[in-house]
């Protein structure tokens, strides 16, 4: 005998012998597989469990590639209504799903486009700028994100709950589409977990399969969320309500990612309601917007509040209400003056300004300091349009516009 393993009361291994010089060949991460008292069997894993799921045992653990799918591996956990920690592994990404009596009350990935506030962002419940801060602000006084969110504010907890369900729903819908990878079940006490969700593993699956159908079909068409769409001038017939709103952002041109956050739909309810659109003829792609700027040197400023506009518009246009930015547009120009400036210039479809025209009427004004006038006119637009809309909109609609406009520092 070249050598032999010890386990000692602890549960530490330790290599006797040569067998140690052996098993440096075989170096890596291992799981316990089926095993008795005078067997041991281990498997090697391509990433170890986490600290904290080593701490309870591990159930179930296998290879999706030998399974072509980790479906098998859901389905089972609704079927005998299992509860734990279910754990996906593929290259450095892990994600999981947390079960209880079969139902999933909870999920979480390490991929970054699986966090709470990248699902807020591409739903267009927060701009980039105060995601951006929002995140720097949690990490640096190690605040949970949702309440950091509640506490300013910028949702309220129905809405917080809503997009938590949302974002747990886009991850188990990713690990359907999983072919390859490591799967393993550690046992979970779901009491540590307490949680308003609770959603049908059954429903779950059948939806995710039929979404998965769905975008081989909606990416032929459309293969990537930057491309341009516009309406063709076309009579619509029985569109869904989804659709509706999406035909009504297009009075001019925007990207698919743009009309996701517009729309508040978020990625693949704005894909569907675009492919129904162009298959009964009603937009069609078109090359992105020339990169040549008409608003000239102040096309920042004006890209910035016009995507504060913007975020009006997609609240205010689903409660019909969007005549109320072009209403208090003419309200403002009564009483504040600025009426060379905003000559003719009016709030489109999607509650932009014409920024073009802004910026060849500021070119006639006749003032001292162009860049002034342009800067306290935007900045007073903003704060009117505010609290001309103010009664259409929840509490957190008007929590988050106004922190836009404050960050805007104009």
């Amino acid at each position: 005998m070249d050598g032999h393993l010890r386990i000692d009361e602890a549960g530490r291994l330790l290599a006797v012998g040569h067998l140690r010089q052996q098993l440096q060949a075989e170096a890596g991460e291992y799981v316990l597989a089926s095993s008795d008292g005078f067997m041991l069997s281990f498997q090697r894993v391509s990433h170890a469990p986490m600290v904290e799921e080593c701490r309870a045992p591990i159930i179930l653990q296998g290879d999706l590639g030998a399974l072509h799918s980790s479906v098998d591996v859901i389905n089972f956990m609704g079927a005998a209504k299992l509860s734990g920690s279910l754990v996906f592994l593929q290259g450095d990404t892990r994600k999981w799903l947390y079960f209880k009596a079969g139902e999933v009350i909870g999920a979480g990935s390490t991929d970054p486009e699986d966090r709470l506030g990248e699902v807020l962002y591409r739903y267009g419940i927060l701009s980039r700028e105060i995601l951006d801060q929002a995140t720097e602000e949690c990490r640096r006084y190690r605040r949970p994100f949702g309440n950091y969110l509640l506490e300013k504010g910028v949702l309220s907890p129905n809405d917080l709950l809503q997009h938590v369900r949302c974002q747990v729903e886009e991850i188990v819908f990713s690990v359907i589409l999983l072919k390859q990878g490591d799967f393993y079940l550690t046992s979970f006490d779901v009491e540590q977990l307490p949680s308003p969700i609770s959603l049908n593993i059954q429903s779950l699956l059948m939806e995710g399969l039929q979404r998965s159908d769905e975008l081989i079909h909606f990416r032929n068409e459309i293969p990537n969320d930057d491309i341009y769409f516009e309406r063709l001038d076309a009579a619509a017939h029985k569109l869904t309500t989804k659709e509706t709103l999406v035909l009504q952002m297009l009075d001019q041109p925007h990207s698919v990612d743009e009309l996701m956050r517009l729309t508040h739909l978020g990625p693949f309810d704005t894909l569907k309601s675009l492919f129904g659109l162009k298959n009964q003829h009603l937009v069609r792609i078109i090359d992105p917007p020339s990169t040549s700027d008409p608003s000239g040197e102040n096309g920042d400023i004006f890209g910035r509040v016009n995507q504060i506009f913007a975020s009006m518009g997609a609240a205010l246009v689903p409660r019909g209400q969007l005549q109320v930015l072009q209403i208090g547009l003419q309200t403002f120009l009564q009483f504040y003056g600025f009426a060379d400036l905003f000559a003719g210039v009016g709030i489109d479809g999607s509650g932009k300004l014409d920024v073009a025209l802004l910026a060849e009427n500021l070119s006639h004004c006749d003032v001292p300091d162009r860049q002034d006038y342009l800067t306290r006119a935007l900045r007073e637009l903003l704060f009117f349009e505010l609290f001309s809309i103010r009664s259409a909109l929840s509490p957190a609609e008007q929590q988050s516009l106004q922190q836009a406009v404050d960050l805007l520092n104009l």
